[in-house]
């Protein structure tokens, strides 16, 4: 996934984390978890990176939750002479 290669790759702000992955011979079929296929080798996350892509999905969540959104929502500008 997404998730899996950025960890494995990092970007411009964020530092890799190589660490968390191992390096096996590539299966018959290849696993889908795989971030890199090198000569026969395929890079997988190991289960402490598959839990920390697990955590970092789960907050960021596509509820919209209707008291947090008027906390966080700027209320329009009042015309002036305009009262509550």
């Amino acid at each position: 996934s997404d998730v899996y290669k950025l960890l494995y790759r990092g970007t411009a702000t964020m530092p890799a984390y190589p660490f968390l992955f191992e390096e096996r011979l590539a299966q018959s079929e290849p696993s889908p978890k795989a971030v890199a296929k090198v000569a026969g080798r395929e890079i997988v996350p190991t289960p402490r990176a598959e839990v920390l892509a697990a955590y970092l999905l789960s907050l960021n969540t596509p509820a919209d939750y209707p008291v947090e959104k008027a906390d966080n929502t700027i209320a329009p500008a009042k015309k002036e002479g305009e009262h509550k």
